[in-house]
């Protein structure tokens, strides 16, 4: 318990602004099997269960750390659906008028000279179109061969057979 509530909800409000780099994300997984081994400086104790048993879901039979890098583009996902959820808010509204005044966030390139932030958020985009879908509603905004409105079928998107 104290593992999780210290060691890893430590970076949690940098993780929701910036992708960490892999390095950073490896060190902090180290040393959070190394407390958890009860490894120091100068000794080694035994390792009773593997890093990657450590990092498994309670669920899974784990022990339920986190994978930071998971964990980071998971808190990167969820401010990119604010900004698509929320578009009158500021930060949505900064964010499109710089990179994506033309479109949606979910559809957004990374543009030129990005800053960080819009990079690491752009890095998580992947995970929201591949786990939603929307209603059709009224239809006005359909376009049927590249939107995701087909759930859980030929990969969200609707087959092209040819004209009938």
């Amino acid at each position: 318990m104290l593992i999780r509530t210290v060691a890893q909800a430590i970076p949690v409000y940098v993780m929701s602004c910036f992708l960490l780099p892999m390095c950073i994300c490896d060190k902090i997984e180290r040393a959070v099997c190394q407390f958890w081994w009860g490894d120091s400086e100068n000794t080694r104790k035994i390792h009773w269960t593997s890093k990657n048993k450590l990092l498994k879901p309670k669920y899974e039979g784990g022990v339920g750390f986190k994978t930071l890098r998971d964990f980071n583009l998971a808190m990167l996902a969820k401010q990119i659906w604010r900004m698509h959820t929320t578009t009158n808010s500021l930060l949505p509204k900064c964010y499109k008028a710089k990179y994506f005044p033309r479109t949606t966030v979910l559809k957004a390139t990374i543009g030129s000279s990005p800053s960080y932030a819009w990079r690491s958020m752009h890095q998580s985009i992947w995970i929201i179109n591949k786990g939603s879908c929307w209603k059709i509603g009224n239809g006005l905004k359909v376009r049927i061969w590249e939107d995701i409105w087909l759930p859980f079928q030929n990969g969200f998107k609707a087959l092209n057979q040819g004209i009938w």
